[in-house]
């Protein structure tokens, strides 16, 4: 493992409940990594991710708003280099269009518990909203 040191705690596999690999084979979008369906994202500054997919079911919001969850494909880095070992900040969020699969907005735009087709992000120094 090569991952920085960041804000908040890494994501915690065992704890999850409904959190599972993706396997190798069809179904994989990616390379075949240790057995598990992995990933790698270089950007042209140099930086680069590298990991392992996995779905868990994700809720959007806070405790009061009780949004159900949805089931979601995730990555798990487990190497980072240049500005993702060294930034504050945890990971990164997919929103293109573009890939194997949908990003986190998709999926959860296309639930069932969202009837219209927008999705708003606010980005601000004390952290943001979605």
């Amino acid at each position: 493992r090569h991952c920085g040191n960041h804000i908040d705690p890494n994501f915690d596999f065992g704890k999850s409940g409904t959190a599972a690999w993706v396997p190798c084979g069809s179904g994989c979008h990616g390379s075949c990594l240790d057995n598990k369906c992995g990933y790698h994202q270089s950007y042209t500054e140099g930086s680069s991710i590298r990991g392992h997919w996995f779905t868990d079911d994700v809720s959007i919001g806070d405790m009061i708003q009780r949004n159900p969850p949805v089931k979601a494909h995730l990555g798990c880095h487990d190497d980072e280099n240049r500005l993702f070992y060294t930034q504050r900040a945890n990971g990164i969020i997919g929103i293109s269009p573009r890939g194997g699969y949908n990003t986190i907005v998709k999926e959860i735009v296309q639930s069932p518990h969202v009837d219209k087709n927008v999705m708003a992000i606010c980005l601000a120094e004390w952290g943001g909203r979605w």
